[in-house]
């Protein structure tokens, strides 16, 4: 890293761990802006906040992905306040534009999935930990006892063990065959166009999931959880399902209604959730917002 910054001498670098901020603040030459994108709650450990003390001594600045991530952020290190911003989540509408998707890209990510012909494919997103809404997800599907579904858990292992536990777990609930567990998807539009419902069902909070906005412009049917910053990305009882964090019965009548939507209302609602990704923030302001050097005045312009 010190090698680089020395040979490109950049204007502005951004951080996501703060362990990398104390090192970038002594490394970049005077003038340069730091800068440390903060998504998920960080821990409220006192190391943490002489992380981010020595990121405002050299007047850097906190970008938080979601109102829910930067009232976080106050609330547990009050000295930084005044230096957090917030850039909300966007994505780029055009990557997933049903009229893109080929048949091909869907058959091949069908068959990498191993999705069974004529199932009804179920996408829960969400990286791979305890309180990430897996186990949640797995009660209630094995609740509803339908042969005809087939789940796939998307996301990477962020707790050591995590994917080896789900996978037991698969194994003890009886959906061996009918769930597959994925650690990343290289073509999440195709990814979407096989889903008949998206869910986020995480019981501990989490920050923005720009995913659960790709599904939306998709014209998904979307199910979240009331932890985190889920309500931001969503509006509940128009474009999404809401329910109360970890209650797998919740979660089962949620996929037993969308999975018993007719073909008009699947169309109407698509058109709302299509509505409301349109009317945030373009992916170009974000885009823009992010490669600014001043985030929150460029923000509030």
């Amino acid at each position: 890293i010190a090698a680089l910054l020395r040979t490109l001498g950049p204007q502005c670098v951004w951080a996501q761990d703060s362990a990398d901020l104390p090192l970038l603040a002594r490394l970049l030459r005077p003038g340069a802006a730091l800068r440390y994108f903060v998504n998920d709650p960080l821990p409220a450990a006192p190391q943490v906040e002489a992380q981010l003390r020595a990121l405002i001594a050299r007047r850097g600045r906190i970008t938080a992905g979601s109102d829910f991530a930067a009232a976080l952020l106050r609330r547990d290190f009050p000295a930084a306040a005044d230096a957090v911003d917030v850039i909300p989540s966007a994505i780029d509408p055009a990557m997933f534009n049903q009229g893109q998707i080929t048949p091909e890209r869907v058959l091949r990510l069908a068959e990498t999935w191993r999705v069974p012909e004529n199932a009804s494919m179920i996408l829960h997103l969400g990286v791979l930990r305890p309180g990430g809404g897996q186990e949640v997800f797995l009660h209630a599907l094995a609740a509803l006892n339908r042969r005809d579904l087939f789940g796939v858990i998307l996301g990477a292992e962020a707790a050591a063990g995590a994917h080896a536990q789900l996978a037991a777990q698969v194994e003890r609930h009886g959906l061996m065959g009918q769930v597959m567990l994925a650690d990343d998807c290289r073509d999440l539009a195709a990814g979407l166009w096989l889903a008949q419902a998206v869910v986020a069902a995480n019981d501990r909070p989490c920050g923005a999931l720009p995913e659960l906005l790709a599904a939306q412009a998709m014209g998904r049917p979307v199910i979240v959880s009331d932890a985190g910053a889920h309500a931001e990305l969503v509006l509940p009882g128009e474009t999404a399902w809401m329910i109360p964090a970890g209650d797998n019965a919740a979660l089962s009548a949620a996929l037993t209604e969308v999975l018993g939507l007719s073909l008009q209302e699947r169309l109407r609602i698509a058109m709302r959730m299509q509505q409301f990704i349109a009317g945030r923030i373009s992916y170009a302001a974000w885009l823009e917002a992010m490669q600014r050097e001043t985030p929150a005045a460029a923000w509030a312009a």
